[in-house]
C-alpha cells in the first residue's frame, strides 16, 4: 500500500534536516543577525542605528551574514509528491514554519500558514535532484528553484546592509549557491 505524502507525513527516504550557507555565509532569521550586531560592543553608533531601523522592518526575513557571530539555523528539507518543502528549526526544537517566497517582494521569509512554497534542489546542470542522488557526503552544492514557475533563487545586496534572498526576477542580484551541510539523514522507517 503506497502512503500518501503530506506536510505531516514527507517521504522519510527524500527528507533530511541541514544547515545553509550561502558564499560560505550562515544562513539564518535577520532578526538573529541584526540582533548580535547591535549587542556587538565593536559595531559603531551610526551601523547600530541602521540595525535598528533593519530590525523594525525585517520581520520574519531570512538572510546570510559573513558576521563573525551568525547564528546557523537547523532547516528541515520535507520530500513531499517531487518537492521540498523547508521549513525552519523553532526555539522549541520543532520544525513548524515553512519558509516562503510570497508576497509583493518575494523576499524569502518564514511562513507559518498553511500554504508553503515548495522548491525544487537542481545541480549546476539544471537537473533535479533529491535526497538519495547525493553522495555519503554531508557537504553538497546546490540550486534552488521556487513554485511551479521554477523561479531561480537570487540574491542581492551587500553588507553592512541586509543580503536578500528572493525569487523576484526584476530585483537582479546573482543566482544562490546554497551549501547544505546535512545533519541528519532519514531512512524508509523516518529515523
Amino acid at each position: 500500500m503506497e502512503v500518501k505524502q503530506t506536510m505531516s507525513n514527507p517521504d522519510p527516504q527524500q527528507s533530511f534536516t541541514a544547515t545553509l550557507k550561502i558564499n560560505d555565509k550562515a544562513v539564518s532569521t535577520a532578526q538573529k543577525i541584526l540582533q548580535k550586531k547591535i549587542d556587538d560592543p565593536r559595531t559603531s553608533e551610526e551601523l547600530r542605528q541602521l540595525h535598528q531601523e533593519e530590525l523594525k522592518s525585517t520581520h520574519n526575513l531570512i538572510t546570510f551574514s559573513d558576521y563573525s557571530m551568525n547564528p546557523e539555523e537547523s532547516f528541515f528539507f520535507a520530500y513531499i509528491n517531487g518537492v521540498y518543502i523547508i521549513k525552519i528549526k523553532g526555539r522549541d526544537g520543532n520544525y513548524r514554519d515553512t519558509l516562503s517566497m510570497e508576497g509583493s517582494l518575494r523576499n524569502w521569509t518564514v511562513h507559518d500558514g498553511g500554504a508553503p512554497t515548495f522548491f525544487r534542489l537542481k545541480n549546476a546542470n539544471g537537473k533535479s535532484l533529491k535526497m538519495t542522488d547525493l553522495s555519503e557526503s554531508n557537504e553538497h552544492e546546490f540550486l534552488l528553484y521556487s513554485g511551479p514557475q521554477e523561479r531561480p533563487v537570487c540574491t542581492y545586496g551587500d553588507e553592512p546592509g541586509l543580503q536578500v534572498i528572493t525569487d523576484y526576477p526584476n530585483r537582479g542580484g546573482e543566482l544562490a549557491t546554497f551549501k547544505i551541510n546535512i545533519t541528519t539523514r532519514y531512512t524508509p522507517n523516518g529515523h
